[in-house]
């Protein structure tokens, strides 16, 4: 199989990391590629090194951002300029394993919309993770795990139709914080056809090295709030399924988030009650946001973390 397949990065200030991605990229055993790279307004030096390999590699189309425009429109410039039959999404600092896109196309079936594989974890270099923390894909439940922010595949797990992603439109550009999230939500709830890759092996690996994301924390925390607020109202009529009550694993992963950024000193106490009422305030008043409630309100005026109680609280709002 021949099949042109897109890959789409999304470039912001990622100069260290460039080199290393483009490598695992370009060196790809599948070697019928077009290599959409979209630099998002950056500032330090990485326009430099993404010209320098377009300059050695004819596959790479080179996008630029007069302004800082953000992932989503990035990569929603990138979806909409692809003309592979597949599309791979991917981030400027993780890896691929060489064989990757090869083995992603070659186990499509013909009414598959998508196939997901196995992704792995890293630092600085494949394999200073345990490798107890690969993701490994189930389609089992899929579209309610979202929902619940059990999170069962990530933004480079999935190889894509080209046309699936073009015939819902892309990301969503409104959401600053759970982009991949929506996107997988609304398209799996659509009824596509999901593959589940059968080599269980990583063949993408995300790096989780600490300091990558140069962000300031209150806008990170404010972004994730107000996406998560907005994800639950946009979700929470989906038919067939009881979505408010699946829709709390979001809000309570939320709020566990905004407990552990005061905990760590990223977040006053009182801030982190602002952005709690702020995530709160747009939800409807049922018996699973008023667990969402009480978990909040113990966790946040004991000063010890309850063993299991964010455990139970999922159990009890999901009615498992």
């Amino acid at each position: 199989m021949n099949e042109l397949v897109s890959v789409i990065i999304p470039v912001f200030n990622k100069a260290a990391f460039l080199d290393e991605t483009l490598t695992s990229v370009c060196g790809q055993t599948y070697t019928s590629l077009e290599i959409i790279l979209i630099d998002d307004a950056s500032n330090d030096g990485s326009l430099s090194i993404l010209e320098k390999w377009k300059a050695v590699d004819s596959r790479i189309k080179l996008i630029l951002n007069t302004e800082n425009l953000g992932g989503n429109k990035s990569r929603n410039f990138g979806i909409n300029l692809a003309t592979g039959k597949y599309t791979l999404l991917f981030d400027a600092d993780d890896l691929l394993s060489a064989s990757c896109i090869e083995n992603r196309v070659n186990q499509f079936e013909e009414n598959s919309d998508v196939v997901i594989s196995s992704m792995g974890v890293f630092n600085v270099s494949i394999g200073d993770v345990s490798s107890k923390l690969d993701w490994i894909p189930d389609e089992n439940n899929a579209l309610i795990r979202f929902l619940r922010h059990e999170l069962p595949w990530t933004i480079m797990q999935p190889l894509w139709k080209t046309k699936i992603l073009k015939t819902h439109k892309g990301f969503d550009e409104s959401f600053k914080r759970l982009q991949d999230i929506e996107l997988h939500t609304r398209i799996l709830s659509s009824g596509i056809s999901v593959k589940i890759n059968s080599d269980q092996k990583p063949d993408c690996f995300y790096r989780i090295l600490e300091g990558r994301h140069s962000m300031d924390k209150l806008e990170f925390y404010t972004r994730w709030v107000q996406s998560a607020a907005e994800y639950f109202n946009k979700f929470k009529h989906l038919p067939a399924i009881n979505a408010k009550k699946e829709l709390s694993g979001t809000l309570i992963e939320t709020a566990s988030q905004l407990l552990m950024a005061q905990k760590n000193g990223q977040l006053s106490p009182l801030k982190t009650k602002e952005l709690f009422k702020a995530l709160m305030g747009s939800t409807s008043n049922s018996f699973s946001t008023q667990l969402v409630r009480i978990y909040f309100s113990v966790q946040n005026y004991i000063p010890i973390r309850i063993k299991g109680l964010k455990k139970l609280m999922h159990l009890l709002a999901h009615g498992r």
